[in-house]
């Protein structure tokens, strides 16, 4: 799996985007979302700076465009490209 597929395979416990930027994506802070998380190459230091200050969920918006996320559509994740209905900002 590439580190996009691996970051989808993650369940999304909520996101929010507002004007076309997106905001947050949070997963569950568990030991296989640390493990996927890493497997991507991310050291427990920078997990831990995106993970909620209640210690159960991660942020992985910024984690999603540094594996190389182009963009974020709730019914197919991060991808690697803008799609056509995107802002024209974005393009």
């Amino acid at each position: 799996m590439n580190k996009l597929e691996l970051l989808n395979s993650l369940p999304v416990i909520e996101s929010e985007g507002s004007s076309g930027e997106l905001e947050y994506v949070m997963v569950a802070k568990s030991p296989e979302t640390i493990e996927v998380l890493q497997q991507i190459g991310f050291s427990n230091a920078d997990i831990d700076e995106w993970t909620t200050d209640d210690g159960e969920q991660i942020d992985i918006s910024v984690i999603g465009f540094a594996a190389g996320a182009k963009w974020f559509q709730e019914s197919k994740g991060f991808i690697n490209y803008v799609p056509e209905n995107a802002p024209e900002w974005a393009k």
